[in-house]
């Protein structure tokens, strides 16, 4: 059969069940009048059929264009690969020319001049810019937790009028109100309507900043629709920005350290650590503390003014004992003062396991020798004071060569106690002549003092 209008390609009918002459396309065939359709339809039952040849067929013999094929390539024809050739090679991958993440102006010699003063051009456009005044904006120190306020200057410095399209704070906390031409205007996130300014127009951008404990700095941008003025960025934006230092009413200090925090290191069960802080007021004047609230489980305090100064005042506690082992204890101090103001500061400490044993966690026994098996030594010592430790016994419990149980009698245990009872050491014997595989398993080390709890020590190692 001869396929006209498809490069002459001359097809054998072939096996497959989906083949040109068995495809569901050719019953079609006699209803297209174009002679175009008729090549198209032609065409892709043909495609169909090929396709299915290469799926069912066996090897490069049942590829297309294949030299041992059912028919030849039509002229101009080229199969999609379906692999790699012998001699594919992969083209080296290339690292991107552009470089993220990079700080330009630490860059030496010329590039880095380049760019350093590109970075200081920029900065004395921002400050010199006739639009909102001042360029930064201090307004000093507030006790932390008040909104602090301020103002800009704001002037169409241009001989046009302009459109304020937006303004744009880098933080939540802050509000900006807009007054021009006798109308106030609070500017939101989302939600603005473009402002017109005249030229030569003037008037005030109020800024509101709660202040909080420390240094803070947010930037204010005004977005114009003003491109051309060289005294601002060429995409007609503003910057501004407005610090604020949020302070307390007291100054808390340890051992004559500005801080509000206490670590008193690591306690055990049953010791008690002191602790001491100084709280000062700010401006030097007197002040009372009335009282505290709840305290944190195991702590007592108590405080007192300083006799020769009413705006110091002497806080003093204690830490344990009956604390948690393994665990941090302590927490939050909050204070009340007459005059509103609380006084907060924090007091922890880790509390160590009475009973000590080193490695800790899991152990890992790591290559167990077939022929020779192998030994592992622990130290054991406890930490409370004075104290001492007796064991009662150790079991084996658990102990899989996977997946067979091993029995505990095959495990050799031995301890060995200082004189002092404070410390000692067991060693763990893994016989010889175990079958290779993944082993675990557990030791239970009890103690004759019932107020220590059983340790359960685990052990994961290959028998090879």
């Amino acid at each position: 059969m001869k396929l006209k209008g498809v490069a002459g390609y001359t097809c054998k009918p072939p096996a497959c069940k989906h083949s040109l002459l068995s495809s569901p396309l050719m019953p079609l065939l006699p209803d297209m009048k174009s002679h175009n359709h008729r090549r198209l339809l032609l065409a892709c039952a043909l495609l169909m059929s090929v396709a299915c040849q290469e799926h069912e067929g066996d090897g490069e013999s049942a590829r297309l264009g294949s030299k041992t094929g059912s028919g030849s390539m039509p002229a101009g024809f080229r199969p999609m690969r379906t692999g790699k050739s012998k001699n594919y090679k992969e083209s080296p991958r290339r690292e991107p020319k552009v470089r993220t993440g990079e700080d330009l102006t630490k860059l030496e010699g010329e590039a880095g001049d380049f760019f350093r003063n590109r970075v200081k051009e920029a900065e004395v456009r921002r400050k010199t810019q006739r639009w909102l005044q001042p360029a930064d904006l201090d307004l000093g120190e507030r006790r932390a937790g008040v909104v602090a306020k301020g103002s800009f200057k704001l002037e169409n410095p241009t001989d046009k009028a302009v459109m304020i399209k937006g303004f744009i704070s880098s933080c939540l906390c802050q509000q900006l109100i807009l007054h021009l031409n006798g109308k106030e205007y609070e500017l939101k996130k989302s939600g603005f309507e473009p402002i017109e300014l005249p030229a030569g127009a003037k008037g005030v951008l109020e800024v509101h900043i709660e202040a909080r404990e420390g240094q803070r700095t947010t930037s204010v941008t005004m977005l114009t629709t003003d491109e051309k003025d060289g005294n601002i960025f060429a995409d007609g934006n503003i910057l501004v920005y407005a610090r604020v230092k949020g302070v307390k009413d007291f100054l808390l200090t340890v051992d004559g350290r500005i801080q509000t925090s206490v670590y008193l290191g690591t306690l055990t069960r049953n010791s008690t650590k002191s602790f001491e802080l100084t709280a000062r007021a700010r401006d030097k004047k007197a002040f009372k503390i009335v009282a505290h609230r709840d305290l944190p489980p195991k702590m007592k305090i108590h405080f007192e003014v300083d006799p020769d100064d009413p705006s110091v005042w002497h806080i003093r506690g204690t830490l344990g004992p009956d604390l948690d082992p393994g665990n941090h204890e302590g927490g939050l101090v909050i204070l009340e003062t007459d005059r509103g103001a609380g006084l907060e500061f924090s007091v922890t400490a880790l509390v160590l396991d009475p009973i000590e044993i080193e490695p800790r966690g899991l152990i890992s026994l790591g290559h167990v020798p077939k022929k020779k098996g192998v030994s592992v030594e622990l130290t054991i010592r406890i930490n409370e004071p004075g104290a001492n430790f007796g064991i009662e016994r150790i079991e084996a419990r658990n102990w899989l060569l996977v997946p067979t149980k091993l029995s505990p009698k095959l495990f050799g245990i031995a301890t060995r106690m200082a004189e002092d009872g404070r410390s000692g050491t067991i060693t763990l014997t893994i016989p010889p002549g175990l079958e290779r595989g993944k082993l675990s398993g557990n030791l239970i080390i009890s103690f004759k003092q019932k107020d220590l709890p059983a340790r359960v020590i685990r052990f994961t190692g290959i028998v090879r």
